[in-house]
């Protein structure tokens, strides 16, 4: 095993916090993202998923920027953020975590929505007439039996 430096030690726990931060930060919303795409149809579906899919098609210059205006000191949420709660994320490893979590969040949304797609609806409806709420057939059904593409999903959030 490599001697790691005391700067390369902070760089390598860095790096894991952030894409830590990043992944469990991002799963709640990408779950809930990926089962509204998969499972409901909307007018504006396809503008929804573009905006989902954008960090994966514009360069990483213009995500990053438009982050920053967004999220710095006097960016419309991160003005807020400082002035309600002392959160200041520009320059500093949440940032990264944020910027992270954004850049990753397509490619977990994805992975899920295919997952999610993949499980028989005909399982939820029986679950449904034996008398399973939505959120119950969600969580007992839907889930357990998409968890394969939630893992793969994590993992690329993850990376």
């Amino acid at each position: 095993m490599p001697d790691f430096s005391a700067e390369e030690l902070v760089a390598i726990r860095l790096s894991l916090r952030v894409a830590l931060l990043a992944t469990l930060a991002s799963l709640p919303p990408g779950i809930a993202a990926a089962w509204l795409l998969a499972r409901t149809r909307f007018w504006g579906k396809a503008v929804v998923d573009g905006l989902i899919h954008a960090p994966l098609v514009l360069p990483p210059v213009v995500t990053g920027f438009v982050l920053l205006l967004l999220f710095g000191r006097r960016g419309p949420v991160g003005s807020v953020l400082e002035a309600q709660f002392g959160v200041v994320l520009a320059f500093r490893w949440t940032g990264a975590a944020l910027a992270a979590a954004v850049m990753g969040f397509p490619l977990m949304v994805r992975a899920i929505r295919l997952s999610i797609e993949a499980v028989d609806r005909r399982l939820e409806q029986a679950a449904s007439t034996l008398g399973a709420n939505r959120m119950w057939v969600f969580a007992t059904v839907t889930l357990p039996l998409a968890r394969p593409g939630i893992v793969a999903g994590a993992i690329l959030a993850f990376a």
